[in-house]
C-alpha cells in the first residue's frame, strides 16, 4: 500500500512524530546523536476505548462466569488465594495475592465466585490496555500516511483499537481462562503492560524510563508464569535495531541479571550442576561485560575504576557473608581469586566507559524488584495453610517451586539443557529427547505446529479478522524505519510466543487433547497477533479513504460489530453460567462421607475439588454457602500420587500430625485462623523412618516397572502405610487417577467415590452392587438432562472417569455384567473422551465384541482424526477381530483332527496373542502330550504363560508331560524348578532328585545361577543335592523369567534343533503370519501387543 502524494509531506501535526534526523549510526561506537522527542502520550480516545473495552468485556465475563468451583486446578487454586496458601509451582505468588485481596475485599458472592471474578477482572484490563495500545500507537505508526487529518486518524485508530481489545475478550482462549479460577489472564495483563511500555520506548528511544518500566513488568510477570521467558529474544532484537546506542548498555544489564539470578538459583539448588552453571556462566559475562565495556572506553578515570571495582567486590563479599553455601567466597582458591577479580574488573570498566552505567543499574535493580513477590511464598509456607503446595518454607521446597521441578520442562532442565553443552558442564543425566512425529525431511513437524496453530487462532477469533492482519503487511513500505522496527519486533514476539515451545519440546502428537491442554499457552502469541488485527483494520479504513474520500467516518464504527463474529462463535462453548458439576461433584462426594474420614484424591478433580469443599466451602459464612447446612471441615483431603515428594509429607503431617504441628503459630499466622483450621483428632502420617521403610520397600518390589508405574507403586507402597496405621479410627475414601494394585481387593463402590474396606474382600457385597448401579443410573440421568453439561467437555470427562474407575473394580473381580454397565455409562457420559472411549474399547475387545469396539473407534477417528493413538487402536481392533475369525475356523478344524500338531500350534500362537487364557487352558493336556515339542517350544509355550500371569498353566503342562515324559530332564528339571518358584520345597527337591538321576552334570551346572532356586538357597536338602549353592547364588534376575532347557537350546534366541517337520511354537509374543504383522525385534508388533495395551487403562483380570 503506497500513500498519495499529500499523505508523504511532513506535517507538524499533534500526531504526527518529528521528522527523524538522519545521523550517523553508532555502531559499536559511542557517537553522539541529537535526542528525538518523547513520545506522544495517551490521548482521551485511548482511555475511552480502554475504559468500553474493559466495562464490556467485564459484564460479559460476570454474565458467563462459573458461579462456583470448577473442575481441574481450580479447587487448589481459589484455596490457595483464599487461605493466603501456595498452589502449584511455580506457586503464581502475585496472582495468590491479588486473590487474597479481593476474597477478603469483595462483600459479595462465594469464595469460589470472588476468586473466579479475579480471573475476569484482569483479563477485562488486558483486553482494555490492548485496546488502547493499539488506539495510541495506530496514531503514531500511521502518522505519516494521514499528516493532514489526525481527527480522521484519530478516529480510525480508536475504532481499529476498541475492535482489537473486543476480539482478544471474546477470543476462545481469552473468554474459557476469565470465566474460571485460572492464571493465564493475568498473564496476559502482565503481557500488554509489557507492549504498552515497549512501544512507548519505540516511539522515542532517547528516552528510557518506559525501557525500564517495561524490564520491571516483565520481572513481575515471571512471578506469575515462566512463559514470558519466550518473547525475551524479540525484545532483545527490538532493543538491538531500535537504538544501537542504548544497546550494548542493555546488553550489559541484561547479562548481569540473568548471571545474578542463575547465582541465586544455584544456590537455593545444592545441586553440583547447577553450581558449575553458575560459575562458568558468570565467568563468560564478566569476560563480555569487560570486554564490551573496554571498546567504549575513551579515557580512564581512576575514581570511576575504583567505585565500580569496590560496587561489585562488595556484591560478592556480602553476599558471601550473608547467604553463605556453595556461593562463600574462598580466598585460597585461585579460581575463586580470578573470580572476584574478573567482577571488580567488569564492575571498575563499565563505570568508567561511555556506557550508561545509570541504564544498566535501573535495569538490574527494577528486574529484582519485579521477582520480590516470590518472598511471598515461604512467608505463606511457613503459617502452615491449606495450599501448601511444595511445603516452600523449606529451602528445597521453594527452590522446586520456582523452577516447576515437578513437572516437564522443569527451569533448571532447561538452564541445563541450554547452557551446560556450550560451558562443557557434564551432566549425569543429559535432557531426554522427546520422540516426534517422523520427520526425515525436518519439514513435516514444523509444518504441521504451524497448521494446528493455525486452525486454533482461526477457531478462537473467526478466519476473516485473522486474515485482516495481514493488511498491516501493506503499509511496511510506507513508514519510517522506527516504524519498520517495531512492526519487526511484533512479529518477533509473535513467533516466539507461538512457537518457542514448539522448538524446545516438540509434539508427539496432535490429538484433540493433547492442542486443547496446550491452547492455554498460546494466549500470549494471540495477543501479540491481535495488535495486528486492530493495525490491518486501521490500514483497511485508511485505503478506503484513499479510495473514496467521500466515504462517512461513522461508516467505520462498524468495524467494531467484527468482534461479534467471535463473540456468537465461542459464547455457548465457554460460558460456564449455571456450570455447577465441580460443586456437584465436591458436594455428593463428600456430603455422606463418615465423619473424620480420609480422602485420597487422585485426579485433578479428585483432589482439588474437596480441598476447596473442605477449607473453603465448609468454613464460609452460611449466607455465601450454596447449601447452607454444608459443612465437612472434619475430612482429611490427601494425594494419593504426590506422597512420594518428602516435602508432600511434610505439608500433610504439619497439617493432621499431632506430632508434627506446630506449636506455636506467629501473631499473623493465628489471624489467619491457622490454629482451628484442621481436623483436632490427629491423623498418624508417614514419618522419616516410615519413609526410608517405604523407599526401601518399593527398591525390591519396583522389578522392571516404568517410571511411572514405579512412582505409582511407591506412592501404594505408602498410601497402605497410612491407612493401615489409621483404619481402625478412620474411614477411607479413594477417588482414583491410576490404579493402585493393593486398593482392588479392598474397594467398595460409594456414591461418587470408592470406599477402602478394613480388610481385604474376597467378593463384592451384592446390597453394595445394587445400590452403585442404582445411585450412577439415577446420576447419570441427571446430568445428560442438563443441557450445559453437553456443552463442558471436562466435566463429562471427570464424571466419565468416576464411572469407569468403578467399572474397573467390577472387571478386576470378573463380574462382567456390571463392569459393562459402567462402561457404558462412563461412555454415554463422554463420547468424546480419548480416555473413556481408550478404556470402553479395551472392555470391549477383551470381551470379544469387536464390531461394537470399531464403531466407537471409527466415532473417535472422525472426531479426531489427526490422533495417532486412536487410528493404531482402530487398526489393532481390525486385527484382533480378523485373528478371532481365524481363531474360530482353527477350533473347527482341530475339533475334527485332534492328532493334527500344526493346527495345534498355531491355536497355541494365536491363543497367546489375543489372550484368550481359557482357550490355552482346554489345549494344555493335548499340549503336554505333543511328541514332537522341543525344548525351546517348551521355553516360548512357559514364557507365553507367564505373561499371561499364568504359571499354574505352566505347572499343569510340566506336570502331565512329566508323567507321559517321565525321563525327559527338560521337563523334569523345570518342573523342579515351577514349584520353587510357587513356594513347594517339598515337591521341588524330590522332582530334582530325579532330574539329577536323569543328568546330574546339567543340574549341576545350571541349577547352583537359576534365579529360580532361589527360595531353597537355605533350605539343607537343596544345598545337600546341590553343594555349590553357597559360592554360586543366583543374581540378578527375577524368579520365573527363564525356563532353562540344555545346551544349545538354552537361550531363547536360540532355534529348534529339532529334526522335526511340525511348525514350532512362536517366540515370545510372536505374531501368526497370518495376520500380515511384521515382527518387531521381540518378536511382537506393537499394535497387537494386548498386554501391554491393557494394562494402560484398566487391571487386568
Amino acid at each position: 500500500m503506497t500513500a498519495p502524494a499529500a499523505a508523504t509531506t511532513p506535517a507538524a501535526t499533534e500526531t504526527a512524530s518529528p521528522p527523524e534526523t538522519k545521523a550517523k549510526v553508532p555502531w559499536l561506537c559511542g557517537e553522539v546523536v541529537p535526542r528525538t522527542s518523547p513520545s506522544p502520550p495517551w490521548e482521551r480516545c485511548d482511555y475511552i476505548a480502554l475504559a468500553i473495552t474493559f466495562v464490556v468485556t467485564l459484564g460479559v465475563y460476570i454474565g458467563t462466569m462459573a458461579p462456583s468451583v470448577t473442575l481441574e486446578d481450580s479447587g487448589e487454586l481459589i484455596t490457595g488465594a483464599a487461605h493466603f496458601g501456595v498452589p502449584h509451582p511455580p506457586g503464581y505468588p502475585m496472582w495468590t495475592i491479588f486473590g487474597w485481596i479481593i476474597s477478603q475485599i469483595v462483600p459479595i458472592g462465594n469464595l469460589a465466585w470472588r476468586i473466579n471474578l479475579e480471573s475476569a477482572l484482569f483479563a477485562a484490563l488486558a483486553n482494555g490496555l490492548l485496546a488502547g495500545t493499539c488506539s495510541h500507537v495506530g496514531r503514531w505508526l500511521f502518522a505519516e500516511m494521514m499528516p493532514h487529518k489526525p481527527h480522521v486518524l484519530r478516529m480510525i485508530c480508536f475504532h481499529s483499537g476498541l475492535t482489537a481489545g473486543m476480539v482478544l475478550g471474546f477470543s476462545d482462549v481469552m473468554w474459557s481462562q476469565a470465566v474460571i479460577a485460572e492464571v493465564y489472564t493475568l498473564n496476559a495483563f502482565f503481557l500488554v503492560v509489557v507492549l504498552m511500555c515497549y512501544s512507548r520506548w519505540m516511539m522515542a528511544t532517547d528516552y528510557n524510563g518506559w525501557l525500564v518500566a517495561s524490564v520491571f513488568w516483565f520481572a513481575l510477570g515471571l512471578t506469575n508464569h515462566h512463559t514470558l521467558l519466550l518473547i525475551v529474544p524479540a525484545f532483545l532484537v527490538g532493543c538491538l535495531m531500535g537504538n544501537v546506542r542504548s544497546f550494548p548498555s542493555v546488553l550489559c544489564a541484561f547479562i548481569y541479571y540473568v548471571g545474578s539470578v542463575l547465582g541465586v538459583l544455584a544456590w537455593l539448588s545444592a545441586d553440583t550442576e547447577m553450581h558449575a552453571i553458575a560459575w562458568r556462566s558468570m565467568f563468560v559475562s564478566f569476560i563480555v561485560i569487560s570486554g564490551i565495556a573496554v571498546w567504549y572506553t575513551r579515557r580512564w578515570n581512576k575514581v570511576y575504576l575504583i567505585l565500580g571495582a569496590l560496587a561489585v567486590s562488595a556484591v560478592f563479599f556480602v553476599g558471601s557473608a550473608w547467604i553463605g553455601g556453595w556461593f562463600r567466597i574462598n580466598l585460597t582458591s585461585n579460581s575463586m581469586v580470578v573470580f572476584v577479580l574478573l567482577g571488580a574488573l567488569s564492575g571498575a570498566v563499565v563505570l568508567n566507559s561511555l556506557l550508561n552505567s545509570r541504564l544498566i543499574i535501573a535495569i538490574i535493580i527494577v528486574g529484582w524488584m519485579g521477582i520480590l513477590p516470590y518472598a511471598y511464598m515461604p512467608f505463606a509456607s511457613a503459617t502452615n495453610p491449606p495450599m501448601n503446595w511444595g511445603y516452600a518454607s523449606e529451602l528445597n521446597g521453594f527452590y522446586r517451586d520456582i523452577t516447576r521441578g515437578q513437572y516437564d520442562g522443569a527451569l533448571d532442565v532447561m538452564i541445563k539443557g541450554i547452557l551446560a553443552k556450550p560451558l562443557r558442564v557434564p551432566l549425569a543425566y543429559p535432557r531426554p529427547q522427546k520422540d516426534g512425529p517422523a520427520d526425515p525431511t525436518g519439514v513435516l513437524l514444523p509444518a504441521k505446529v504451524l497448521y494446528f496453530y493455525a486452525l486454533g487462532l482461526e477457531d478462537g477469533i473467526q478466519l476473516v479478522l485473522a486474515v485482516s492482519a495481514f493488511f498491516t503487511a501493506l503499509i511496511v513500505q510506507s513508514v519510517s524505519l522506527q516504524r519498520k522496527i517495531y512492526l519487526l519486533f511484533l512479529v518477533l514476539a509473535f513467533f516466539f510466543g507461538a512457537f518457542m515451545i514448539n522448538i524446545i519440546y516438540p509434539p508427539s502428537d496432535f490429538s484433540r487433547d493433547l492442542l486443547e491442554q496446550a491452547k492455554v499457552f498460546n494466549l500470549q502469541s494471540h495477543s501479540v497477533y491481535i495488535l495486528f488485527v486492530g493495525y490491518g483494520l486501521a490500514c483497511a479504513m485508511i485505503y478506503i479513504l484513499w479510495q473514496e474520500p467521500r466515504t462517512p467516518l461513522w461508516s467505520f464504527a462498524g468495524c467494531v460489530f467484527l468482534a461479534l463474529l467471535p463473540f456468537m462463535q465461542n459464547i455457548k462453548e465457554h460460558s460456564q453460567a449455571n456450570h455447577w458439576f465441580g460443586y456437584i461433584f465436591g458436594y455428593y462426594g463428600l456430603k455422606n462421607a463418615d465423619k473424620n474420614a480420609v480422602v485420597y484424591g487422585g485426579t485433578d478433580a479428585g483432589r482439588f475439588v474437596p480441598t476447596y469443599m473442605i477449607f473453603c466451602e465448609s468454613t464460609q459464612p452460611d449466607k455465601y454457602k450454596t447449601v447452607r447446612d454444608f459443612d465437612r471441615s472434619d475430612l482429611y483431603i490427601i494425594t494419593q500420587n504426590s506422597l512420594a515428594d518428602i516435602n508432600y509429607i511434610r505439608y500433610i503431617r504439619s497439617q493432621y500430625d499431632e506430632r508434627y504441628k506446630p506449636r506455636e503459630y506467629s501473631s499473623f499466622a493465628k489471624w489467619l485462623g491457622r490454629e482451628k483450621q484442621y481436623p483436632t483428632p490427629s491423623l498418624k502420617t508417614i514419618t522419616d523412618i516410615d519413609y526410608e521403610d517405604c523407599r526401601q520397600e518399593w527398591e525390591r518390589t519396583r522389578g522392571n516397572m516404568s517410571d511411572l508405574g514405579s512412582m505409582f507403586h511407591w506412592n501404594g507402597i505408602l498410601a497402605k502405610r497410612i491407612f493401615e496405621a489409621n483404619k481402625h479410627k478412620h474411614t477411607f475414601y479413594v477417588e482414583e487417577m491410576y490404579n493402585i494394585p493393593w486398593m482392588q481387593d479392598y474397594l467398595l463402590p460409594d456414591g461418587l467415590f470408592m470406599k477402602l474396606n478394613k480388610e481385604p474382600m474376597k467378593e463384592m457385597p451384592k446390597d453394595v452392587v445394587l445400590a452403585d448401579r442404582k445411585f450412577w443410573n439415577g446420576m447419570t440421568a441427571a446430568l445428560l438432562s442438563i443441557p450445559e453439561f453437553h456443552d463442558d467437555p471436562v466435566a463429562q470427562k471427570v464424571f466419565s472417569k468416576l464411572r469407569w474407575s468403578i467399572g474397573n473394580i467390577y472387571y478386576y473381580r470378573k463380574m462382567f455384567d456390571e463392569a459393562r454397565i459402567a462402561y457404558e455409562q462412563a461412555y454415554s457420559l463422554a463420547p468424546r473422551s480419548g480416555e473413556t472411549v481408550g478404556v470402553y474399547v479395551t472392555f470391549l475387545t477383551e470381551r470379544r465384541d469387536f464390531a461394537k469396539a470399531e464403531q466407537v473407534l471409527k466415532e473417535m477417528t472422525a472426531y479426531d482424526p489427526y490422533s495417532a493413538f486412536f487410528r493404531h487402536r482402530y487398526e489393532y481392533v481390525a486385527q484382533r477381530h480378523g485373528m478371532e475369525k481365524q481363531l474360530r475356523k482353527l477350533e473347527k478344524q482341530y475339533a475334527a483332527e485332534p492328532a493334527n500338531s500344526v493346527v495345534l500350534r498355531e491355536l497355541v500362537m494365536l491363543y497367546s496373542q489375543t489372550g484368550d487364557v481359557a482357550g490355552l487352558e482346554k489345549i494344555v493336556p493335548a499340549l503336554a502330550e505333543e511328541k514332537s515339542i522341543v525344548a525351546q517350544e517348551m521355553v516360548n509355550l512357559m514364557e507365553q504363560f507367564r505373561l499371561l500371569n499364568r504359571n499354574d498353566l505352566a505347572l499343569l503342562f510340566l506336570e502331565l508331560r512329566s508323567l507321559k515324559y517321565p525321563n525327559d530332564g527338560d521337563v523334569v528339571y523345570n518342573l523342579a524348578a515351577t514349584y520353587a518358584v510357587q513356594n513347594q520345597p517339598d515337591k521341588a527337591i524330590p522332582t530334582l532328585r530325579r532330574a539329577l538321576a536323569i543328568d546330574r552334570n546339567f543340574v549341576l551346572q545350571n541349577s547352583p545361577t537359576d534365579p529360580r532356586f532361589e527360595s531353597l538357597l537355605e533350605d539343607p536338602r537343596y544345598r545337600e543335592l546341590v553343594p555349590s549353592s553357597d559360592t554360586n547364588a543366583p543374581t540378578g534376575s527375577p524368579a520365573g523369567t527363564t525356563v532353562r532347557p540344555r545346551g544349545s537350546l538354552y537361550t531363547p534366541e536360540s532355534g529348534s534343533n529339532s529334526d522335526s517337520k511340525s511348525a514350532p511354537l512362536p517366540a515370545t509374543g510372536g505374531a501368526p503370519a497370518s495376520t500380515g504383522a511384521t515382527p518387531s525385534t521381540g518378536g511382537v508388533p506393537k499394535s497387537l501387543d494386548v498386554k501391554d495395551f491393557t494394562s494402560n487403562f484398566m487391571s487386568t483380570p
